[in-house]
């Protein structure tokens, strides 16, 4: 996770420190529904909506990336982006023995763990809070950790400045799981440059859980 949420960052500041007028994802509005995966898919409920969104899949790893940015109407300007991935996942050997909520547990200490030791170091970014928790969305059972962080942004002029992110993990284990070991992340971040009137959503995975299916 931290290496997913680290590159996330350092793509927005990249994108925010060009002249971003024009800017466009190469393959902006690609997105047709349903997602086509391996083991899953994801059923959209409005493919119009999707229209500022990019999407590309690593099929050898089932997963499914969607990327946006996020541009102030009146000019065009690029003030954030945004970064969702589904992501089909396997319970090693030595894990076949703990239940759901363990299994839970140890996903999201471990992340926590790289993302609060590495981040400062390898990503010049801090988690700024966290939380952990369990809800039920569109009948599926989901194990969920978001956090807020704030990243130095030296490339800029101004190298005083920061980008802040929110994001949140979605951890689904689905019917079948202890015989097949497979589960789920369901992962976005969402990155921002103040000044902006702009705000963070991370509700925006929503309608990727509320739309994903097993095949």
């Amino acid at each position: 996770m931290h290496y997913i949420a680290k590159r996330f960052l350092l793509v927005s500041l990249c994108l925010l420190s060009c002249s971003c007028a024009t800017a466009r994802l190469a393959n902006q509005g690609n997105v047709k529904a349903p997602i086509e995966m391996k083991t899953y898919r994801i059923n959209l409920a409005d493919e119009r909506s999707w229209k500022a969104w990019e999407a590309s899949t690593k099929p050898e790893n089932d997963t499914v990336v969607l990327r946006s940015l996020k541009k102030w109407p009146l000019t065009g300007e690029v003030q954030g982006y945004s970064m969702m991935t589904v992501i089909g996942d396997t319970i090693a050997p030595q894990g076949w023995g703990l239940t759901e909520a363990e299994h839970a547990d140890n996903i999201r200490s471990m992340e926590e763990k790289i993302m609060r030791e590495r981040g400062p170091v390898e990503g010049n970014y801090e988690i700024q809070e966290l939380a952990k928790g369990d809800l039920i969305r569109n009948g599926k059972k989901l194990h969920y950790m978001t956090w807020t962080s704030a990243q130095r942004s030296e490339g800029l002029a101004d190298y005083k400045r920061k980008s802040f992110s929110k994001g949140a993990m979605y951890l689904y284990f689905p019917e079948g799981y202890k015989n097949t070991h497979v589960f789920y992340r369901f992962v976005i971040v969402d990155s921002l440059l103040p000044p902006t009137f702009l705000s963070a959503n991370i509700e925006q995975i929503y309608p990727l859980i509320d739309g994903f299916e097993m095949k």
